[in-house]
């Protein structure tokens, strides 16, 4: 059998490389799209492709090589730009028609996948076959007419018929058609078929509360299950704040392109065999019921040990999450290709270590081919056992690319494999190059790969390998000619860094029965024979032939000698051993070092966080959860017992973590940085990282402030900025001056774990880099207003607090000093005025209604542009405030005009008089409301009274975050616009100028 050759074509490797930044670059231009092209535009593109790459091909024959390069990139970047286009197109395709948004709909389908448990219920895929409309209430019926109304979407013509026909035949029991309780006929056959997307996600809540029920908690859920369900669905739909969470970007990257909630009870209809998703669960639940009736420690280890064994994160609570982000080692916490290399290559180790010791099987295939592919299958079946994510495709795609090319015997650099990794990349999942982990896999890399120093080649030794072993494996030692080396280690699977000097006649060798025994025996005596001096040698050269004939004296003292001879091996050995063990350390620190420094600059673009203590956290938690954690949990899976030794090995780590994540500066926020910025640190960083002199080096170091220490814009004095944050059913509004800044309000309560504090506005405030909050203004005690207010408080300094809260509310009990609203207080920040307008002093008696006595906020600034934010005001005390305003109108302690009003009560009918609206007279109206708001807000006639007057109206559920600073306003969505995101309103969705007038030029 000829041994493998290898081939180094650097030239058509770098054109490959080349060919695959094309097809990248097409796709990224055309994921920057904020509406899709039309269809027609697809078939037009594959067309200009191919053309042009035949006239690449015309160069290249005519002898132009280079035109005919930029021709084929030009090709492929027009044929990726279509591809990702074309994908796109079928997707959103495949949608929920807004008509029957909020409908209630029977669904048959089966559960794709692993459902997630949360502390509200499960979460799951639900992929649908068939689906009708279900009758429903007279009052649902009115829902969704508002809802609908409001939308300006008609109703579906099943549900209209339904409407219809209930309307005219009214529950007995109920005189004016409108009781929870009324059922009307269930819409004809054939009225209309609901239009639905055939992959959706559902939440089944616990003890969840419908128009027409108590549903009971959901039963235990299994990926395979067919059910009926009623459901009621909507398109997707996510908060949308400045550098926030894309939420649709991932529902439709996932493939989900509708979300809703189970109304009632199910029925199961058939179990069928789902063994990838089963055999997920079936671990998942074991090790989560491992933990049952123990502490929360166990419950911490346990979490984290689903999340490494099937890569459920949501076993991780967000307690944990934040110390490992805060540690900078959640990568290390979910299934990452860190996690999937490694047991790629221990399984390729154990295929190549029982393939040698079949003459038979290594005779048909070398042993380092047979590793290396088993070890490929081996990761792939971990990433399916991992849920298949973008994550874990892309760690596969790229070994399954460095197989095939040591395969085909090209020996390429890492860092064009890793190039050419990216086109099966995009292939299979264009929407992977929005992730930030995709770029920090190939970044970090590139680094590794760029900055090792080289080192001086030894005559035939192994890198790496121990000393005396390499002469002993050379090819000429053996009388065979050595062939080009193989960039791979011993047993066929990179485990992070490139072994170089492997001979390729080892294929043979490796093949023999014996040839692992035999290579030990040869390398052991010669590190012996290396070992010792020129008479201890012959000594032992001369042991077999003295055995006969010398003295019991002579005898002795040479026996002596050969003992000392044996120890002074083991010694040398363990020399050599601890060596080695010291140049890995040396080795796993350096790596730490570069992974840590120079990935900063780009995870610093990616979540503006760095954490300082990222690099003593790794140190540990990266082999020991590598080499240690991961494998007894994998091995768990077979042996159930070594769960608890690996619940064991965590828990130290998570106390380590813990501690570090206490430390002052363990985690550093800046704030986002502009474009020139970004692109000064990234390439600051790069240098610092190549292997160049240091005063090479030392431009790199200059060029990342801008990007560590962004400067910020702040107001002018006098002015200010306000940002009405997207939270959702709840109200959050940011008042930043020169100096100083206030918060009005935090936001919903989420869920037991999640709230708008923590999740929505902390990296809204992180983005912005705002180190504090100066005062935290809570209008009153209702949920969707105070939510998130103690997830700030224990993440934030707060300076101050006012509140009208009473005294027994938990909020009240932080060391904050606190301030009780009154109307009348004022105080001054930076030349901005802010005022209390309400509550009264009388309205603080017992039994008072939460909004009636909610604070009413007036920001003016020196140039005379203002603001009003009102909370939950409602028509009495709307009614105060006008009376107020009209028996002393030159007073600006109670004067209402104002540039800019925060509806009062999300746009209820309770609030928003005619006579309130006279005396505000704003240049716009924001309504803080959340989708599809269960209360229906804003109501619809509240927002025709807002046109009524003239008043522009701006949603944030249409319009995202809304900015106002110096005059100019501005939607999230209108920034952000992509052709992925919910469509429901036409843009602009905001006015461009409110209050001062726009200067010469602009709109």
């Amino acid at each position: 059998m000829s041994p493998t050759r290898v081939t180094t074509d650097f030239a058509g490797a770098w054109r490959r490389a080349g060919a695959a930044l094309a097809w990248v670059g097409g796709v990224a231009l055309q994921l920057q799209q904020p509406a899709l092209w039309d269809a027609a535009a697809w078939p037009l593109l594959a067309a200009a492709a191919l053309a042009t790459w035949l006239v690449a091909r015309a160069a290249w024959r005519r002898g132009g090589p280079r035109l005919a390069c930029v021709l084929s990139g030009l090709a492929l970047a027009i044929a990726g730009f279509g591809y990702a286009g074309w994908r796109a197109e079928l997707r959103l395709a495949d949608a929920l028609a807004p008509a029957w948004e909020g409908c209630d709909i029977e669904l048959v389908g089966t559960v794709d996948d692993m459902p997630q448990l949360a502390p509200d219920g499960e979460h799951f895929a639900f992929v649908v076959e068939s689906a009708r409309p279900l009758s429903m209430t007279p009052r649902e019926l009115k829902r969704v007419r508002s809802l609908a109304a409001a939308a300006g979407q008609p109703l579906p013509a099943a549900v209209a018929a339904a409407e219809t026909t209930g309307a005219q035949a009214p529950w007995p029991g109920d005189a004016d058609g409108d009781d929870d309780e009324a059922i009307p006929p269930a819409p004809p056959p054939g009225a209309g078929t609901p239009v639905l997307p055939s992959r959706v996600w559902l939440m089944w809540g616990r003890n969840q509360r419908d128009d027409r029920s108590v549903a009971e908690a959901p039963p235990p859920l299994h990926a395979g299950q067919r059910w009926r369900l009623p459901v009621r669905l909507r398109r997707p739909h996510g908060a949308m704040n400045p550098d926030g969470f894309d939420a649709e970007l991932w529902l439709f990257d996932q493939g989900l392109r509708a979300t809703g909630t189970v109304r009632g009870n199910g029925q199961l209809l058939s179990t069928s065999w789902a063994p990838i998703g089963n055999a997920r669960q079936w671990v998942r639940d074991r090790l989560l019921l491992a933990n049952t009736g123990r502490g929360a420690g166990d419950a911490a280890a346990h979490g984290a040990l689903a999340a490494l064994a099937v890569g459920d994160q949501a076993a991780i609570d967000g307690a944990g999450w934040e110390v490992f982000r805060n540690t900078g080692v959640s990568h290390l916490m979910s299934i990452s290709g860190l996690h999937i290399t490694m047991l790629g290559w221990l399984g390729g180790a154990a295929v190549g270590a029982l393939w040698r010791r079949s003459e038979r099987a290594a005779l048909r295939v070398p042993a380092p081919a047979a590793a290396r592919w088993g070890g490929l299958a081996v990761a792939w079946l971990y990433a399916l056992l991992a849920g298949w994510g973008v994550p874990a495709q892309r760690t596969v795609v790229m070994l399954a690319a460095t197989a095939a090319l040591r395969g085909a015997g090209l020996d390429w650099p890492a860092a064009l494999v890793a190039l050419a990794a990216m086109l099966p990349v995009t292939l299979l999942d264009p929407w992977a190059l929005l992730q930030p982990g995709f770029w920090l896999s190939f970044a970090a890399v590139g680094l590794l790969m760029v900055s090792t120093p080289a080192r001086p080649a030894s005559r035939g030794a192994t890198a790496g390998a121990p000393a005396g072993a390499g002469p002993r494996l050379a090819g000429g030692e053996h009388g065979l000619p050595e062939g080009p080396r193989l960039v791979a280690p011993v047993g066929g699977w990179p485990p992070g860094r490139a072994v170089a000097g492997a001979p390729a006649h080892d294929v043979r060798r490796v093949g023999e029965r014996e040839g692992a025994r035999a290579t030990w025996e040869a390398s052991a005596g010669h590190e012996a024979g290396r070992g010792l001096a020129s008479p201890d040698r012959a000594s032992l050269a001369g042991q077999g032939h003295e055995a006969d004939g010398p003295a019991p004296a002579a005898h002795g003292w040479r026996a002596a000698r050969a003992a000392l001879a044996r120890l002074t091996v083991i010694v040398r050995a363990g020399g050599a051993l601890a060596g080695r063990v010291g140049t890995e350390l040396r080795g796993g620190v350096r790596a730490q070092l570069v992974a840590t420094i120079g990935l900063a600059p780009l995870t610093l673009v990616a979540f503006q966080q760095v954490s300082p203590a990222g690099l003593l956290a790794n140190l540990v938690a990266e082999p020991w959860v590598t080499l240690v954690v991961t494998p007894l949990t994998l091995l768990g899976i077979l042996l159930p017992p070594l769960w608890t030794l690996a619940a064991l090995a965590l828990k130290p780590l998570l106390w380590w973590l813990a501690w570090l994540a206490r430390w002052p500066l363990a985690s550093v926020h800046v704030a986002t940085a502009p474009a020139w910025s970004l692109a000064a640190g990234l390439a600051g960083g790069a240098i610092l990282m190549l292997p160049l002199p240091w005063r090479v080096r030392g431009l790199g170091l200059a060029m990342l402030p801008p990007l560590l220490w962004p400067f910020v814009a702040r107001p002018p004095e006098g002015r200010f900025e306000l940002v009405a944050a997207d939270v959702g059913q709840g109200t959050a509004v940011l008042v930043r001056t020169r100096g100083h800044l206030l918060l009005f309000d935090t936001g919903p309560r989420l869920g037991d774990d999640n709230d708008a504090g923590r999740r929505l506005l902390l990296p809204l405030l992180q983005a912005r880099g705002e180190p504090r909050l100066d005062t935290l203004l809570l209008s009153h005690a209702d949920a969707d207003h105070v939510g998130g207010a103690q997830s700030l408080i224990d993440r934030m300094p707060v300076l101050a607090l006012r509140s009208s809260l009473p005294a027994g509310n938990p909020l009240r009990a932080n060391p904050i000093p606190h301030t009780a609203c009154l109307a009348g207080q004022a105080w001054r920040w930076d030349g901005v005025r802010f005022t209390i307008l309400h509550p009264f002093p009388g309205d603080y008696r017992p039994g008072a209604k939460t909004n009636a006595l909610s604070c009413v906020l007036r920001v003016d600034a020196a140039d005379g542009s203002s603001a009003l934010l009102t909370g939950d005001v409602e028509a009495a005390g709307e009614a105060r405030l006008v009376a107020r305003a009209r028996a002393a109108p030159g007073d600006p302690a109670v004067r209402l005009r104002s540039d800019v009003l925060v509806v009062p009560h999300h746009g209820s009918r309770t609030s928003s008089t005619d006579a309130f609206l006279d005396a505000v007279r704003p240049g716009v109206a924001v309504i803080q409301v959340g989708y599809r708001s269960r209360y229906g807000h804003p109501a619809p006639d509240v927002v025709a009274r807002y046109r009524a007057h003239g008043i522009p109206v701006v949603r944030s559920d249409h319009c995202g975050a809304w900015s106002w600073s110096d005059g100019r306003a501005r939607c999230t969505r209108d920034a952000r616009r992509r052709y992925w995101h919910w469509q429901g309103a036409d843009p602009p969705l905001t006015p461009p100028w409110i209050g001062r007038p726009p200067p010469p030029g602009e709109p």
